[in-house]
């Protein structure tokens, strides 16, 4: 029996079973590696709306080492979203600010650069943990919750800030972890969050999930677990980044709401029933697109590799193109597909784009490509099939 992590009903169903696959970000390093395989299910609650992995790879398998260290990425977005936290909650440098997975320490970085003076960051994994230390940004070691809380308030206590970017969806014990939360942040302090926003993904029919995404948030589920954990939401915003992310600013108020809402009943139903006619489209479009030979995908991300695991379309493309050296040489598995850099595309290839949207215009240009079309909504360079099903 499935308990939903938010609201805690019996009735959760599955609306997504893509039987076993592989942990994609577990990079081989030739095509004869072996590689294990979990279930992959997600399911809906039927009382909250609310959107889940239901089997899971446990933390410490998929925490060692990470898949992207934070610093790959530009996130001119970041400074936004320091600049509204400052604005809403008044924040000052003198107040004492904590991050939850704090990556190799980039937005430490940013709030040491702006004169923050008490600021400490936690971090899970290995490889972004020792990033951080060899760049001299202050963080400890370790996954923030039950087991850890008591540790982490005395080294650290009373924050008035709590930072979390990217981490929530991440994470399997919600409970655990916004009690933490709770018990860590002052009253009256403020909490700041940024993650996938799923809603985008009903909208658009983005049916890119990830092996590390157990939770898949929109405005009236996040709601649903703050309220019941007593914080008020001050403000929300939505912005580009890998797809769409939400930006939450809470108060830690006494008050707790229990009672469940189901907003998302009627969109997220579409999205689900929509899936099956997506797929085969999908699968018709790439045939006919990759008559003459087969397409090359640009951007070896989370999102396109288990978008092209899932929806099992491996087999229409010849490699990965990525410009991230750690990842090239490498073969993704699934599809045993090769990681190659972008030095041997020609502009008459057939290049599907699984780039972020705000790098598509750029990687075009820069490789002068013809013939492309994105995987990864939103996006202007959707294929006509894939627009058509939006307005179903």
């Amino acid at each position: 029996m499935k308990i939903c992590r938010i609201c805690k009903s019996e009735h959760v169903q599955i609306a997504f079973d893509f039987k076993k696959q592989p942990i994609v970000h577990d990079l081989l390093a030739s095509r004869n590696d072996k590689f294990n395989k979990f279930n992959f299910n997600i399911g809906i609650c039927k009382e909250c709306g609310f959107l889940q992995m239901l089997e899971y790879v446990i933390p410490e398998k998929l925490y060692t080492n990470y898949f992207t260290i934070s610093s790959w990425k530009p996130q001119p977005h970041a400074t936004t979203f320091l600049e509204k936290i400052k604005r809403i909650f008044g924040v000052t440098r003198k107040s004492r600010v904590f991050e939850i997975g704090s990556n190799d320490g980039g937005f430490l970085a940013l709030l040491h650069s702006q004169g923050f003076e008490n600021i400490l960051g936690i971090e899970p994994t290995e490889d972004a943990f020792q990033a951080a230390i060899k760049k001299q940004r202050p963080t400890m070691r370790g996954f923030y919750g039950t087991n850890t809380i008591n540790e982490i308030v005395n080294v650290f206590p009373d924050p008035d800030l709590i930072v979390s970017r990217q981490v929530i969806e991440h994470i399997p014990d919600l409970d655990g972890f916004m009690c933490s939360i709770k018990e860590h942040l002052k009253l009256g302090g403020a909490l700041a969050l940024e993650f996938p926003d799923h809603s985008m993904n009903y909208e658009e029919l983005d049916y890119s999930f990830w092996e590390e995404h157990v939770n898949y948030f929109t405005i009236n589920t996040i709601r649903n677990l703050l309220f019941r954990h007593g914080f008020d939401i001050v403000h929300y915003e939505s912005t580009l980044f890998s797809g769409k992310c939400l930006f939450i600013y809470a108060i830690n108020s006494q008050k707790t709401e229990k009672e469940p809402f189901n907003a998302d009943e009627k969109i997220a139903k579409r999205y689900i029933e929509l899936f099956p006619k997506f797929k085969s489209d999908l699968h018709g479009f790439l045939a006919e697109k990759t008559k003459r030979r087969q397409a090359i995908l640009y951007g070896c991300g989370a999102r396109s590799c288990n978008f092209v695991n899932l929806l099992e379309i491996g087999h229409y493309f010849s490699r990965f193109v990525d410009d991230q050296p750690e990842k090239q040489s490498k073969v993704v598995p699934g599809y045993l597909l090769n990681i190659t850099d972008s030095s041997n595309l020609e502009k008459d290839d057939c290049v599907v784009l699984g780039v972020n949207t705000e790098y598509e215009y750029q990687v075009i240009q820069e490789h002068g490509l013809l013939d492309t079309f994105s995987i990864l909504p939103p996006s202007s360079h959707l294929p006509d099939f894939w627009r058509n099903l939006q307005r179903a």
